[in-house]
């Protein structure tokens, strides 16, 4: 059976500077088997040929919030109601699961200081150019989860595509 996952983020990664007006960090992945991939993209395109007229439009949920670029119909409120309901439904009704984290960087810095921002930047690196030595991927490394044969790759990192 293939799966497909789809990652987005939400908010800034960064632990340097925290927006008190949204001072979280979400990563967001939605997998689905192959055939509910193709199911829920039928779905969208309809909504998006119903709403926009064209499947061309990209659903950005801050354009859609803003209602700015083709979302601007959005601002009549029966229309935002019918997009939205139908929208909805599609999510509600779609076959995926949802797997996430998130961080409210505020309490995260003052619990765990800045770890976790020194150990994602080696693994950058390695990720960038792998036969690059870079000492402190090498710490890191040691650190990933592993499977039962002590194996991280596909385990404590996976690296798309």
């Amino acid at each position: 059976m293939k799966y497909r996952l789809f990652v987005d983020e939400s908010g800034d990664p960064s632990l340097s500077s925290v927006n008190a007006d949204f001072p979280v960090f979400v990563l967001l992945g939605c997998l689905f088997e192959d055939s509910a991939y193709q199911d829920i993209c039928t779905e969208i395109t309809e909504l998006k040929k119903e709403f926009f007229g064209s499947e061309h439009a990209i659903l950005h949920s801050r354009d859609i919030r803003k209602c700015e670029g083709v979302f601007v119909k959005l601002f009549d409120l029966n229309v935002k109601e019918k997009f939205y309901k139908k929208l909805n439904s599609i999510l509600e009704n779609g076959n995926y699961i949802v797997i996430s984290v998130g961080i409210n960087k505020k309490e995260f810095i003052e619990k765990y200081g800045k770890i976790a921002d020194l150990c994602a930047y080696p693994v950058a690196r390695h990720i960038i150019n792998p036969k690059e030595p870079y000492p402190a991927y090498d710490i890191v490394e040691k650190k990933f989860r592993k499977n039962s044969s002590g194996s991280f790759v596909g385990y404590g990192l996976k690296i798309f595509p």
